[in-house]
């Protein structure tokens, strides 16, 4: 019975410490200069928000007085890594 404690506790530890590494090194947020105020508009850039042409982008977001999420793409949407991003039948260079 000990055994089996001792061998479900290290199981326990080595879990913990894999969900602290992830949450330090992979679940990287943005740094926000101030803190948000609920029901204005704040803008969130990071040097890595690319648009689909390579260049700088942005994100707006909205605090709300309610623990509820809402997403909204305008005109667009999300990539999460290059391959979804990439369409080559679409250049608004040559447009």
């Amino acid at each position: 019975m000990k055994k089996a404690l001792k061998i479900i506790g290290i199981i326990l530890a080595v879990i913990l410490v894999i969900l602290l590494l992830v949450y330090i090194f992979i679940l990287n947020y943005p740094k926000l200069k101030k803190e948000p105020k609920i029901g204005k508009w704040s803008r969130v850039s990071d040097s890595v928000m690319k648009d689909s042409e390579g260049g700088n982008y942005h994100a707006l977001f909205k605090k709300g007085s309610e623990n509820k999420v809402m997403i909204y793409f305008a005109g667009g949407g999300v990539s999460v890594n290059e391959e979804t991003a990439r369409d080559d039948t679409y250049n608004t260079k040559l447009v």
